[in-house]
């Protein structure tokens, strides 16, 4: 059994953050992440357990949601813009052509998470 104590000086957010960033580590083998400390955010000294790209990808699953109801006439060009963006953002990191960023790590995994399960929304439209 985990007891987790927040000071009374953290907010509803930073509460919100912390429980799920820092203080679940389960959050690391969901997404399978590496982890690496240069590029993971930071709370109040406290590093998340999941890279700031994967931290983006999880925050944009949650914006999903909200945005659903305007999905039906951006969605086909917000999934190729979003693939691309991480795409390109990922690859000329991986192939050491520039170094990212936190900032843009987390920004393309946002379009990212809103941008995946759109996929599957567009499968099942096509399927039918």
């Amino acid at each position: 059994m985990v007891i987790i104590m927040y000071s009374n000086s953290m907010n509803f957010l930073e509460k919100l953050i912390t429980l799920i960033f820092i203080d679940n580590p389960y959050i690391s083998y969901i997404f399978r992440c590496h982890n690496i400390q240069e590029r993971s955010f930071f709370l109040k000294g406290r590093q998340f357990h999941i890279c700031a790209r994967c931290t983006g990808i999880l925050v944009g699953f949650f914006i999903f949601p909200i945005l659903l109801p305007f999905n039906n006439s951006i969605m086909l060009w917000f999934v190729i813009l979003s693939i691309t963006s991480i795409s390109i953002d990922g690859f000329t990191q991986l192939f050491q052509l520039r170094e990212s960023n936190n900032t843009l790590r987390f920004i393309t995994g946002v379009l990212f998470g809103i941008a995946f399960p759109n996929i599957f929304t567009l499968l099942i439209r096509y399927i039918r």
